[in-house]
């Protein structure tokens, strides 16, 4: 009988114990704390990655405005994006950047195509399991445009609708 217990408890400890891969009770949520910046039509990476980094498939992820929780930038649920729940403002812009490492170790980044001025401020990236959930904040800023190519329009003058075709110098038309 000596022999058949310790068996029996490496047995049940075995069984009871969590996968090395599985995901901790408690983790956190790391985003850098310096603003990101991007040019108007640019696209832009929030970064935000969970440490320890571990495979995220069955957390949530909720990337939102401070103010609007609902409807979120972007909700990733029950192991796909939910992309039906998102804001409209966002709708075919945003994607999960996996990169490399991917949900598989622990990025979450938020990847904004076709930035616009509205896009500019806070975002919240949120992840949650049923034990647990962080959040971490992420400033999105436009670059400052000093130095940048001119945009120059025409417009007509002297009450020139448009209407009338240009005439050129008889010296040009011989």
């Amino acid at each position: 009988m000596k022999t058949t217990l310790p068996v029996w408890l490496c047995v049940l400890s075995a069984l009871t114990a969590p996968p090395s891969d599985a995901t901790p009770r408690h983790f956190s949520v790391s985003v850098p704390s310096e603003p990101i910046s991007v040019r108007l039509g640019d696209s832009v990476i929030l970064p935000c990655s969970v440490t320890p980094p571990v495979d995220v498939h069955d957390l949530e992820v909720r990337w939102y405005r401070p103010t609007k929780f609902n409807p979120p930038v972007l909700l990733y649920k029950e192991q796909q994006l939910q992309t039906s729940s998102l804001d409209p403002q966002y709708r075919g812009r945003v994607s999960l950047d996996l990169g490399t490492e991917g949900l598989a170790r622990g990025n979450l980044s938020l990847h904004l195509r076709n930035i616009t001025a509205r896009d500019v401020g806070e975002y919240v990236c949120y992840v949650s399991s049923d034990q647990w959930y962080e959040m971490g904040q992420v400033s999105l800023h436009l670059k400052n445009l000093v130095g940048s190519i001119p945009v120059l329009s025409v417009q007509p003058s002297n009450g020139d609708r448009g209407g009338a075709q240009p005439q050129m110098p008889r010296a040009w038309c011989q």
